[in-house]
């Protein structure tokens, strides 16, 4: 299954990696395999213990946004919100068979913001950037940053040259901060720091959420497509 990076209108526009250039066109999107069309909603995991159960709540911090309903739409090489038809969703395969491509914009002319996300049918995580391409690499590469930290001047090339060299850390990133746990109570995403969780922004399918087997099978294909540690008792302290 292929991960992704989704829409910014899940999130806070400004949490997302920013461009004046696009790089995924109508013509060269691709659908996310696996994934089900639907109404996906952000969970709460920062509580003590950040952790995503079988059945958890639908988090408030994205506000107005903290649920989408999204369809494929061929025609048009996007995914469409119908809870906010305006955006403009497009998704497209990297250089790693884990990570993809979802560049959205509020407009075809707007400026596009790309996001990692791992997606399997029912559930998909998105990695919040804090809105920060790595400084070191842009200079090295001669382009530049505005002061609110928008790409500008890059040729799409150079975008997703930026891209391909952040994705392996946001891999090893989710290796390092997230397992699947199961024990007797129950199957569980656990986020191994509680000021780190907040990076990890769960979305669920509303008919898997609170169906043990359905999202038993999706934090377990998640795991096994992301290479996630598996444990069989929780792997991490946290304080009350």
């Amino acid at each position: 299954m292929r991960l992704a990076i989704a829409s910014v209108a899940l999130l806070a526009l400004a949490g997302c990696y920013t461009s004046e250039t696009a790089v995924v066109t109508a013509e060269t999107a691709q659908p996310l395999a696996g994934m089900s069309p639907g109404v996906y909603c952000h969970v709460e995991n920062r509580l003590v213990p950040p952790q995503v159960t079988v059945s958890t709540a639908v988090s408030e911090a994205l506000g107005e946004n903290k649920c989408r309903d999204l369809a494929w739409d061929a025609g048009r090489g996007q995914y469409v919100d119908r809870m906010s038809a305006s955006m403009v969703f497009r998704t497209a395969p990297t250089h790693l068979p884990q990570l993809s491509l979802l560049q959205v914009q509020t407009g075809d002319a707007a400026l596009a913001r790309f996001m990692p996300v791992a997606a399997v049918d029912g559930l998909f995580v998105l990695y919040d950037p804090a809105g920060e391409w790595p400084e070191d690499i842009v200079a090295t590469s001669g382009l530049a940053l505005t002061e609110d930290g928008t790409l500008v001047a890059a040729e799409p090339g150079a975008v997703t040259g930026l891209l391909v060299a952040v994705w392996d850390e946001v891999l090893a990133a989710f290796r390092e901060d997230v397992a699947f746990v199961e024990d007797a109570a129950g199957p569980r995403l656990e986020f191994k720091r509680v000021d780190t969780a907040y990076r990890y922004l769960v979305h669920v399918h509303e008919d898997w959420n609170g169906d043990e087997e359905r999202m038993r099978s999706a934090m377990l294909a998640l795991a096994e497509a992301l290479g996630l540690g598996q444990y069989e008792a929780t792997w991490t302290d946290h304080a009350e």
